[in-house]
């Protein structure tokens, strides 16, 4: 098998991933991977609202879900009609569900999928283990809201962003310099440099409440 990669893979057609008969090697799998890397076109807080109303309006039973990464910024960004845009783009969202028929929806708008496709970004379903990286106490922190029949937890802004600024990459402090601009934190919590020392440490496991949320 052969896998050949674009020089450039942004200038080619992403339908343009063939699997074909190789002539020269009796009709072993000639696999040609011209485009894969993810669409970035994520920024605007209105586009993880709509989502999460598209999916409660598809979903048939009450299911819920627990948001966190920078689609979580956006949402609480838009339940308080904030619109001014990420400073950088991202390329999903990452929910955690315990729930079959939710989770199915959040795997058929992964990668490459036809979700990608219209929207310009991705879901990136998450295992119930991410949420240990969020700090000691987030699940006393978190709000909820209902859209249709989807549940959604969203931690504080604080707590969202801990993680990203363990990880301290330059979009994810310019992320939390955004935050503190369009008012999800409150005086003195993180905005693009380190923690308070309240919320460093030992990050604990979810305490049984917390997967009471996933719940109904």
């Amino acid at each position: 098998m052969e896998i050949r990669l674009a020089a450039d893979p942004a200038a080619v057609p992403r339908s343009q991933i063939s699997v074909r008969a190789h002539p020269a090697l009796n009709g072993t799998l000639h696999l040609l991977v011209l485009d894969m890397p993810p669409r970035r076109e994520l920024r605007e807080p209105a586009q993880v609202k709509a989502w999460v109303e598209e999916l409660g309006e598809a979903l048939s039973t009450d299911q819920s879900l627990i948001l966190i990464g920078s689609g979580a910024l956006l949402l609480h960004a838009a339940l308080r009609n904030v619109r001014e845009p990420l400073p950088e783009n991202s390329m999903d969202v990452d929910p955690v569900t315990q729930d079959d028929e939710l989770a199915g929806l959040l795997y058929d708008a992964g990668i490459g999928s036809d979700f990608e496709k219209r929207h310009g970004w991705h879901v990136n379903p998450m295992p119930q283990f991410a949420l240990r990286d969020l700090p000691e106490g987030w699940q006393d922190r978190t709000i909820t809201r209902a859209f249709g029949h989807l549940k959604v937890v969203l931690p504080a802004p604080a707590d969202i962003l801990a993680p990203k600024l363990k990880r301290g990459e330059p979009r994810d402090h310019a992320h939390a310099v955004w935050a503190k601009r369009v008012g999800l934190l409150a005086p003195g919590e993180p905005a693009g440099n380190s923690l308070p020392s309240e919320r460093r440490g030992h990050q604990s496991a979810p305490r049984q409440d917390a997967a009471d949320d996933l719940q109904h």
